[in-house]
């Protein structure tokens, strides 16, 4: 009885490069300069990431009237920013709660960031202020708020409100620069 190889020819018995499981390459693979990972998922998470402030940065462009930074990138239905944190594992964030911590420090527990500005593509620390749920519905535009403040305050959200002047970040110097 004749034995018969347990690997194709023209293949190649190697091992993941990633995880260290053995798989069959290709010789025509190998002589491309691939067959080095047993599948895409491997070859995709051995891929170096580039870091969330660069990948940040290049999304963002500062709006010189009114001082916003604006969100170029992925946006939800609601015109809120989001990026995503790594791989897919990580998921994604919102951009203007990612320029916050970065730069400002952590948002406290039980608290929004309210856009003093009204622009929720906007990403500018200056512009974001941390306040409770109910404080950030009360300033809203949205009809129910605007109503319970004519009827309670007799006025406006925007007869009031003002962003504070563009100032650095306190604490330690951080990377990321306000973009130009």
């Amino acid at each position: 009885m004749q034995s018969y190889p347990t690997v194709p020819a023209g293949s190649v018995e190697k091992t993941c490069e990633r995880c260290r499981s053995p798989f069959t390459a290709k010789s025509c693979a190998l002589l491309r300069g691939r067959g080095r990972f047993c599948g895409r998922r491997c070859a995709n998470l051995s891929k170096p990431r580039r870091p969330l402030s660069a990948r940040f940065d290049e999304k963002v462009i500062s709006e010189p009237n009114s001082g916003c930074w604006l969100w170029l990138g992925a946006t939800m239905r609601n015109g809120y920013g989001v990026i995503g944190l790594g791989g897919r594992a990580d998921g994604t964030a919102l951009a203007h709660r990612v320029a916050y911590q970065t730069l400002r420090g952590d948002i406290p527990d039980g608290f929004d960031l309210d856009h003093l500005c009204r622009n929720r593509a906007c990403v500018n620390p200056d512009h974001l202020e941390p306040v409770t749920r109910r404080v950030n519905w009360e300033r809203g535009m949205h009809s129910k708020a605007v109503e319970w403040r004519l009827s309670v305050e007799g006025r406006l959200p925007m007869e009031t409100r003002q962003c504070r002047p563009a100032t650095p970040p306190p604490g330690p110097t951080i990377a990321w620069e306000a973009p130009a």
